[in-house]
Parts: structure tokens; C-alpha cells; sequence
């Protein structure tokens, strides 16, 4: 995610013009329309080159963030009570970018597939992997419906399902249902959308101010809890990793939190940043989704 330190006020400005003039552009397209794929495309490949030109990552924070995200992905597999402990698993990442985390992953023997709309990021992935003679034909670019990978045991998507057209996030997830095996599981991460906005409209309005930019919806709970249970996924928290705690996957906490949800639902119009800040405390959190 990009912080706003790093851009002075006038780029924070072009990056916010840049992303809702997209966000306007994919919102008026067809579902499932030719126009949409190529606006997805064309807009995130422009967000990538204004991100290389004006944004500083270095490698050792870029690799801190992939070994994080592996960590996630590792310890939902190894707590969930359908772990097959002698396999290894297969795992597909779906909005890959330079496929950072599918090397962590690699490097403890897993099975790697990724997959990204922007060709640049596509473009380093492949790069990295030829550089470490994985094979280059598990990346694709573009979108899930198109991808040919299938039968996984782990999904994962960080900072993708808030990217989705709303009139496609349950064909998303269907997708992903038939690509995962009996028992497999969704990790995810995506901000939640009483702390928001999450994308570039929070560097130039209020926090509590409806998204504007990429992030076409930013979801509550409740909300994804009702699309992940239609299509036949049972939603679950990640918790624990503090203070040597272990890492588990609980639905009796993840209700805990609808239950937050709901209290600070009704006094977020008065108390717009304190229910932001009381959001990123109690109810962030990665989830963990079982295909029932």
C-alpha cells in the first residue's frame, strides 16, 4: 500500500486524478465485457509506472512484507484442522505483482502459481523466477476467469478483492471455489471499510469519505461473510502472532467481531476517525475462508 509520507501534496493530487479518473472509467463498463479487461489493464499498468516513478520501496522492505505474508499463508495452512501435513501444497497467488511472497514460498518447497492484470509486474516476476530457474509458465496475466491454473490447496489475494468490480466479486469467488480442492482454503487480506478509505482518496479527503479511486468497494465483515457463505465457503479470523502467541483459525472469533462491527456501525457518521482507529484495532486482521 502506498503512504502518503512519500508524496508531497501536488503528487498526491495527480495519483488521487489518476486512479478515480479509472475508477469512473471500469464502474460504467459492461460486466464481463472486453472494454472492462482492457480499462482493468490499462489502469493498473498506468498506476504501476506513476508508483516506479515517484514511490521508494526498497528491496529489504519489499522482502519483509513478502516473508510476512508467507508467514500468514503458512501458519492458516498449518492450524486449520483440514492441514494435509504430508503434502506439500500448491498455491496460487492471485494478484502476484513480482511474485515476492511465491519465492518465500518456494524456498519451503511449495508448489507456485501467480497471477497479476499488470504486465509490468508480471514482467519482473517472470524475470525473478527465470533468475532462480523456477518455472515461468506459473505466472499469467490477466484475469482469474481467463487463468488456465486450477486445483489448489491455497489461495491468496492481499489488496485484491476491494479492486474488484462489485458486480463481479461473487463470479470472483466462484472462480475460486472451483479452483481449489475439496477442504482448500482462501487467505485474504483486504481493508475493512469502517477504517477507510484505503486507497489514494485518503490523501486528499476526510477519513469515513465513501472510496473514489481503485478501491471500487471496500467491504464490511457482515458483507463478505453473506457473499462468502452463498457461494460455499465458510469465513474465518487469523489470529494470534503477538507476543509469541501461535497463530490460529477461529470462526467463533471472527462472529466476535461481527458482533464489534455492528456497535461501531452506529456511531461511525458521529465519530468518523475514532471508529477508524477502534476498526484497525479490533477488527483487522487477515481471513481465512474453508470450502466447505
Amino acid at each position: 500500500m502506498v503512504e502518503a509520507a512519500q508524496f508531497d501534496l501536488q503528487l498526491r493530487q495527480e495519483f488521487f486524478a489518476l486512479e478515480q479518473r479509472w475508477a469512473q472509467a471500469i464502474r460504467q463498463t459492461q460486466k464481463d465485457s472486453p472494454q472492462r479487461t482492457q480499462f482493468f489493464r490499462q489502469a493498473y499498468d498506468e498506476v504501476q509506472q506513476f508508483i516506479d516513478a515517484h514511490y521508494t520501496i526498497t528491496p529489504e522492505q519489499r522482502a519483509a512484507k513478502a516473508r510476512h505474508q508467507f508467514l500468514l499463508v503458512q501458519a492458516a495452512w498449518q492450524s486449520s484442522s483440514f492441514h494435509r501435513q504430508m503434502q506439500t501444497p500448491r498455491l496460487f497467488d492471485i494478484g502476484c505483482a513480482q511474485g515476492d511472497m511465491l519465492l518465500w514460498a518456494a524456498q519451503s518447497g511449495w508448489d507456485i502459481y501467480g497471477l497479476d492484470v499488470a504486465s509490468t509486474l508480471i514482467a519482473k516476476a517472470r524475470q525473478k523466477f527465470a533468475q532462480l530457474y523456477l518455472p515461468e509458465d506459473h505466472l499469467f496475466c490477466g484475469e482469474l476467469a481467463q487463468s488456465p491454473f486450477t486445483d489448489f490447496d491455497i489461495i491468496f489475494h492481499a489488496d485484491v478483492f476491494e479492486h474488484l468490480h462489485p458486480d463481479s466479486v461473487e463470479d470472483f469467488l466462484r472462480a475460486c471455489y472451483h479452483r481449489l480442492k475439496p477442504g482448500g482454503i482462501i487467505v485474504m487480506i483486504t481493508p475493512h471499510a469502517l477504517s477507510g478509505p484505503w486507497d489514494s482518496t485518503r490523501f486528499v479527503l476526510p477519513t469515513g469519505t465513501p472510496p473514489q479511486g481503485l478501491h471500487l468497494k471496500e467491504y464490511l465483515l457482515s458483507e463478505l461473510d453473506v457473499l462468502y457463505e452463498r457461494v460455499g465457503f465458510e469465513l474465518m479470523m487469523l489470529t494470534g502472532g503477538k507476543k509469541g502467541e501461535q497463530m490460529a483459525v477461529s470462526r467463533w472469533k471472527f462472529r466476535r467481531r461481527l458482533w464489534i462491527e455492528f456497535a461501531l456501525k452506529q456511531i461511525r457518521y458521529w465519530q468518523p476517525i475514532r471508529v477508524a482507529q477502534w476498526t484497525e484495532r479490533y477488527l483487522a486482521g487477515p481471513l481465512v475462508a474453508r470450502k466447505v
